[in-house]
């Protein structure tokens, strides 16, 4: 199989140049690697270009690359087309403006709900005329991804719905709140292979520091699972919080509300890489 040939044109800062980073060591059954080539601007006739992907990366609404846009459906109608949206493009639906878009926007944040069915062409409703990036949970494969998991909740219906789907695709998962996971035994030498954190920001209540206390109870939490695979899930997150979560110890970002797709993507990788480590051991 060959590489996965994507141009990327447009803006690239803030949580977009995450994304980037994220696109050029993204490999998969379907994409053995990925060339992500940048384009400042289109040439007069797009169709040599001779790609697989178009990317183009907005970071405001407000400033909507529509003649990009709208040369590019001509010209390479066959060619599956995203746009990668910014922070400030939250709230775009509920504004109507994503309602009236004829292609893909995705923000850069749904990486495991969005842009690796979208790589892997594995989701055939974003392929369509009328794309969407909302797919089918799984069913369970019979394996367990990975063997055990924490979902850490302070909503309790919440937490249930993280817990019930992973359970699909993951072995014992096992639900807690803050104030139960810090009077728990688990330490580095009975940590679970992966947990989850859904809406720290809710926990630590609305005060000025919020983002400060939630990065310190990631370092704690890294500090005494330093083995764990640390998952955090929030509601529109800031590039700006992402990058201080990372440095304090998270390993991926899910966004909430979540069909649990996600979730249940992101531990079948999981588990598959454990599995290639365990065989490369042997």
């Amino acid at each position: 199989m060959k590489p996965l040939r994507i141009v990327w044109l447009g803006e690239q800062g803030g949580g977009l140049q995450w994304l980037r980073q994220r696109l050029q060591s993204f490999e998969s059954v379907q994409v053995p690697a990925v060339i992500l080539e940048t384009l400042n601007r289109l040439p007069s006739n797009c169709s040599g270009l001779g790609v697989d992907r178009l990317i183009v990366g907005s970071r405001n609404r407000l400033n909507y690359p529509l003649r990009d846009i709208e040369q590019l459906q001509r010209e390479l109608p066959e060619i599956p087309l995203a746009l990668a949206t910014d922070t400030l493009w939250d709230g775009a639906g509920r504004s109507g403006v994503a309602s009236v878009l004829t292609h893909l926007t995705l923000p850069w944040h749904r990486w495991w709900d969005g842009w690796v069915d979208w790589l892997a062409g594995t989701a055939p409703q974003m392929f369509g005329p009328c794309p969407t990036a909302f797919g089918a949970l799984s069913t369970g494969s019979g394996v367990a991804s990975i063997e055990s998991g924490i979902i850490l909740s302070d909503c309790r219906q919440s937490g249930e719905a993280w817990q019930l789907v992973a359970m699909q695709v993951s072995g014992g998962v096992q639900q807690l709140s803050w104030s139960q996971f810090l009077v728990s035994d688990f330490d580095s030498e009975s940590s679970p292979h992966w947990l989850l954190w859904d809406e720290p920001y809710r926990t630590v209540g609305d005060t000025v520091d919020r983002d400060a206390r939630v990065v310190e109870r990631v370092r704690s939490l890294a500090q005494r699972l330093p083995g764990t695979h640390l998952i955090l899930a929030s509601s529109l997150p800031r590039s700006d919080q992402w990058l201080a979560l990372q440095t304090a110890g998270v390993d991926d970002l899910l966004t909430n509300p979540n069909t649990g797709r996600a979730l249940q993507r992101l531990l079948l990788h999981l588990g598959g890489v454990r599995a290639g480590n365990q065989n490369a051991a042997h």
